[in-house]
């Protein structure tokens, strides 16, 4: 019986490996996809975080933007009252330019506008991303791998309840041969009509079970079997194109998104680039220039002491007596003359000490310059050496 059967259990066991790794594959298929939908999903809500957190951090830094401006703004209402309190030029210089730095535009200030701008645009690109991630290919995924699931898990169950009957055939098959041999044996030690009867009886229910059993495993591997296998596959290539399917369409949602942040970037960067601090101080000077004319250079004038200033005690002297009032000019030839010469020839004498220390300190600099100009060419030589 084994020399017989031999070819059908080889093909018995060829069936049983396919079928095994058919059910292993699809299995792993369907396990998959939840793998894939519950990533989908959690980045999905990464996305939703991660545009949230970017929406706090634009709207944190648009206040601190605001509050900068108040900081260096000034308002209408307090340059009109500062007009009339001008006590010198220079005060009213630092006002203008005070008042114009706020109304002047700035190309640094307008490209850090634009990289908030562009942050925040990021904000609705991750959310659209998470929507689009949520509604096109989680959500979807799992609606239409939902029946493949309950198929698979039902032809799992059929296989199974067609391995139990099998199972329970051959233990059959097996009593009935342990009868069937018990019964040769019996009539062997004892020979007589009885034990030959029971013996043709045992035979008898032991080829109807073979025949039973071999024609359960016949319609199982040629019929049944292949049905399932059959409708596996189907299930496999369902849930393999569901699966590949939906990893495509994440992936061309993250390059839409990535594609369009490459554009604006790539927009901003050359903004940057164009930032020139000259070409904001030359528009600050056009500013000034026309929102105020020029003026000369602040300088202090010379106040002698007559008339005398409101605060002053009343001066009681006659007119003979009177001080001479002089202008701002340094007088030599009066009683004063002496200490003016000496002062005069003190800061001549300053001066030539000082142009002595520069040019020393100037010839120091350069010996030094000389000094290390010589090491480095001697460095350079010696590692030219080294190298060769």
């Amino acid at each position: 019986m084994n020399v017989e059967n031999a070819p059908n259990m080889v093909v018995l066991a060829t069936d049983i490996a396919y079928f095994n790794g058919e059910c292993q594959s699809c299995k792993y298929d369907l396990d998959f996809q939840g793998i894939i939908a519950d990533f989908t999903t959690q980045l999905s809500q990464l996305y939703e975080r991660h545009s949230s957190e970017l929406q706090l951090l634009v709207a944190n830094f648009r206040k601190r933007n605001s509050e900068l401006r108040k900081e260096s703004g000034v308002n209408d209402r307090f340059a009109e009252q500062s007009w009339d309190r001008m006590e010198t030029p220079l005060q009213h210089v630092r006002l203008t330019k005070s008042t114009s730095l706020a109304s002047c535009p700035s190309s640094l200030f307008h490209t850090w506008e634009t990289l908030l701008q562009e942050v925040e645009a990021d904000v609705v690109g991750y959310t659209n991303a998470a929507t689009s991630l949520e509604r096109v290919v989680a959500a979807p995924l799992i609606d239409k791998t939902f029946h493949m699931k309950v198929q698979a898990r039902k032809l799992f169950a059929h296989r199974e309840g067609c391995e139990v009957i099998l199972g329970k055939a051959d233990d059959q098959l097996n009593k009935s041969r342990q009868d069937y041999r018990s019964a040769f044996l019996n009539y062997c030690s004892n020979s007589n009509p009885t034990n030959l009867a029971i013996y043709y009886d045992s035979h008898n229910n032991y080829v109807q079970q073979l025949t039973a059993t071999n024609a359960m495993i016949e319609q199982y591997h040629r019929h049944t079997l292949p049905t399932i296998l059959q409708e596996l596959e189907e299930i496999l290539t369902d849930v393999t194109t569901a699966v590949s399917d939906a990893i495509c369409q994440e992936g061309e949602i993250i390059t839409d998104k990535t594609n369009n942040q490459l554009r604006r970037y790539e927009s901003l960067c050359a903004q940057a680039r164009a930032v020139s601090s000259t070409a904001d101080l030359a528009h600050l000077a056009r500013t000034l220039l026309t929102s105020t004319p020029p003026i000369r250079t602040p300088k202090r004038a010379f106040l002698p002491p007559y008339p005398p200033e409101p605060d002053d005690p009343p001066i009681d002297v006659p007119a003979e007596t009177m001080p001479p009032v002089l202008r701002g000019e340094m007088l030599l030839d009066r009683m004063g003359g002496g200490q003016a010469r000496l002062s005069y020839e003190q800061l001549k004498k300053d001066a030539i000490d000082l142009e002595a220390q520069i040019k020393m300190l100037q010839d120091g600099l350069d010996a030094l310059a000389r000094i290390q100009a010589r090491s480095l060419e001697s460095n350079l030589y010696a590692k030219v050496n080294e190298i060769q």
